[in-house]
């Protein structure tokens, strides 16, 4: 019995549409391919505020954040701003932010900084800052930092890993309480990514991408030994779409005639227009909130974030057939460049599984995207030069790391 999300087409089965960049790609698919679509939203926190305070004072491995909150400390709050696009994601954080900043004040707390970990990634765009401190009534002394790990203020060492320093905004080093907010998210994204990735410079990076499995875990857990850390992470729901596009994320045989229109105009709309509401997840709900220590609230949220989005299959593919959109977590209202596409595909739709990969060993893959040789000179200036330059004479690992 396979899951509701997964269907095999039969002999009746009309053609697929799929997101090939910024245009949908009819694809005639043989009989008995199967097709996974995304699962539908659970439904959301009736009263979201209640479910965050809650969470407060509910937490895993901790007391309770009040408990952890005293007049005179130094608060800091950084907020993971690594890989969310979604208006959705922003909305939330604001919102579990906004909470943080209300409790703080009842206990007296007049030393805040805001942290917005970007890490190494792009800096957020002025109507991103706004959907996530618009409603934050923050206190008139709060001080909000941008973290730039190349700016003028250096990296606070806090450890060690194989030899090389680990390192994190000085702010967050030198806090009396670290609380670090967080999207679940995967193949990374919430967990430790906020104090490894999201706080820290290309040092950290580095070694999260290159120290193996478990390398993420073992620096950010080396970072909490050092720096007291309270750690809250949101799940939301798999809305991909806001209501009126919901035929995107359906079974083309079972759309009403009304759809089929949409979906074939939706085809034909210039490609920015369409790409724009192709990426309008601005209706996602709250599912749930953890709060605790960062490696029991990973879990929990992880847990919970497979209850919503995890599709089981029987068996893996021979041939694996996907679209990319034209935005994902590294090129928000950008290009997807070459280097992106690769990235995609490989490091995180790939890698969007548990247990067996979704592909056999030496299987196929198939990619929908157009790969134009495209470069947004502001968000990836060095993936230029990389491209071009680099690319042409490394082959190797080790030649790669020369290069950096």
């Amino acid at each position: 019995m396979s899951h509701p999300s997964v269907v095999f087409l039969d002999a009746r089965s009309v053609p697929r549409r799929l997101m090939a960049g910024e245009s949908l790609t009819e694809a005639a698919l043989p009989v008995g391919s199967r097709v996974i679509y995304p699962r539908t939203p659970q439904s959301g926190q009736r009263d979201p505020k209640a479910a965050i305070r809650r969470a407060f004072d509910e937490p895993l491995s901790s007391e309770p954040l009040s408990a952890r909150l005293t007049p005179g400390m130094r608060l800091v709050i950084a907020v993971e701003a690594l890989y969310h696009g979604s208006p959705a994601s922003w909305f939330w954080l604001g919102q579990a932010l906004n909470e943080v900043l209300s409790l703080a004040r009842q206990r007296g707390v007049s030393k805040i900084t805001v942290l917005l970990a970007t890490g190494i990634h792009r800096r957020l765009f002025t109507d991103e800052k706004k959907l996530l401190l618009g409603r934050c009534s923050l206190p008139t002394d709060a001080r909000v930092v941008e973290c730039d790990p190349e700016g003028p203020v250096p990296l606070r060492e806090v450890g060690q890993f194989e030899g090389r320093p680990v390192s994190i905004h000085p702010e967050a080093a030198n806090a009396d309480l670290l609380v670090t907010l967080a999207v679940a998210a995967s193949p990374e994204g919430g967990g430790y990514s906020t104090l490894v990735l999201g706080l820290g410079g290309f040092t950290n990076a580095r070694a999260a991408a290159w120290g193996g499995p478990g390398a993420l875990t073992t620096l950010g857990a080396r970072i909490e030994a050092k720096v007291p850390t309270f750690a809250v992470e949101l799940v939301l729901d798999s809305a991909h779409t806001n209501p009126q596009h919901d035929f995107l994320a359906m079974n083309e045989d079972d759309l009403t005639s009304a759809q089929r229109v949409q979906l074939k105009g939706f085809s034909h709309l210039p490609k920015p227009a369409a790409s724009r509401l192709a990426a309008d997840a601005s209706t996602s709900a709250l599912l749930a909130v953890y709060c605790g220590s960062t490696a029991s609230v990973s879990a929990a949220a992880h847990k919970r974030y497979l209850e919503q989005h995890l599709v089981p299959l029987t068996h893996p593919a021979d041939v694996l057939v996907t679209g990319l959109p034209a935005v994902g977590p590294f090129n928000t209202r950008s290009v997807l460049n070459p280097i992106l596409v690769k990235h995609l595909l490989q490091a995180w739709l790939l890698g969007l599984y548990v247990g067996r990969p979704p592909l056999v060993t030496g299987g196929t893959v198939i990619l929908l995207h157009p790969c134009t040789n495209r470069f947004d000179h502001q968000q990836h200036t060095p993936h230029i030069n990389f491209f071009n330059s680099v690319l042409a004479r490394a082959r190797t690992p080790e030649e790669l790391a020369s290069a950096e």
